[in-house]
């Protein structure tokens, strides 16, 4: 009875050790990536609304990049490309 006693008790440690892992190794860069688009989506949605085509142009490659993990598609040229034609 002892024994299995233990077994449950390092069974539980080991879920609390695992979940608390995950919670600081695995969400927070899940969570600073999500900020990180967030951020880089307001940029470029205000960069389509000047008029500087070069610099919404990096922004969008940069957003779609970060969207991607750095490899952009054919898709999101031409999503960058149209957005890029309703600028003044």
């Amino acid at each position: 009875m002892e024994h299995q006693t233990s077994l449950y008790l390092f069974v539980s440690v080991l879920i609390i050790a695992v979940l608390v892992a995950y919670y600081f190794l695995g969400y927070k860069p899940q969570k600073q990536k999500a900020i990180k688009l967030i951020e880089l989506k307001n940029q470029y949605d205000e960069a389509l609304r000047g008029n500087d085509k070069t610099t919404a142009l990096q922004l969008g490659r940069l957003y779609y990049g970060t969207l991607r993990d750095g490899q952009l598609s054919i898709y999101d040229e031409q999503a960058i490309s149209n957005d890029l034609a309703t600028m003044k």
